[in-house]
């Protein structure tokens, strides 16, 4: 009888370059802002579904998100350059339509399922030619990030929204095992339009300057 590895163990992350592939497929705004804010902040895909428009905090040095995660804990994430151009890019198409969720159905402008979620993930996967991801690997994803690049574990347990330290450590394991992709994914875009991003979102007011 084979017994499983640590590695076994571990919770299964998408590298780099699978991540790559499957922003690479997503067409539409709302998919793509979706993706990059589960990848790029670590939610829980019930907490992806109820991020509501108040929950965005686009002024100040970094934009964040600001929202109540599992068992009632408050924890703001700062959003890398990519996550902010793929959540404005959306919300331009969205506009103001009543709707208190930031990601909603284009017709009704009702809040999105967890099926939902569940299901265009698996179909934009299955495009990337990768198999078996489900939403909360995107989160696993970024923690293992947060600890390939050294973050402490106390911060990373309050990026994570963990309760108990015990639940950030697992990440370190993981990168450990793995050595992959940083928390920012690093940006390989030209300094140009990295600098074009930082400016367009630095100036970005979609709640006319409130």
């Amino acid at each position: 009888m084979t017994h499983p590895t640590t590695a076994d163990r571990l919770p299964r992350t998408l590298t780099e370059s699978e991540l790559m592939a499957l922003i690479d497929v997503l067409r539409h705004e709302r998919d793509r802002a979706l993706i990059q804010v589960m990848a790029g902040c670590g939610l829980r895909v019930s907490e992806a579904v109820h991020l509501r428009m108040e929950n965005i905090l686009w002024t100040g040095t970094v934009p964040a998100l600001r929202f109540i995660g599992k068992r009632g804990r408050e924890r703001v994430v700062p959003m890398n350059l990519e996550v902010q151009d793929a959540l404005r890019s959306w919300l331009e198409v969205r506009g103001i339509n009543g709707s208190p969720y930031v990601f909603c159905t284009i017709r009704k402008h009702d809040r999105l399922s967890r099926n939902t979620v569940w299901f265009s993930l698996r179909s934009y996967a299955r495009k990337a030619g990768l198999r078996h991801v489900h939403p909360h690997m995107l989160r696993h994803t970024f923690g293992t990030a947060l600890a390939d690049e050294g973050v402490p574990i106390e911060r990373i347990r309050d990026l994570m929204g963990h309760r108990n330290i015990s639940s950030s450590s697992i990440y370190i394991q993981v990168s450990a095992e793995q050595k992959k992709a940083a928390v920012e994914r690093i940006d390989r875009r030209p300094w140009v339009l990295r600098w074009i991003s930082r400016h367009r979102n630095r100036t970005y007011r979609f709640f006319n300057g409130a």
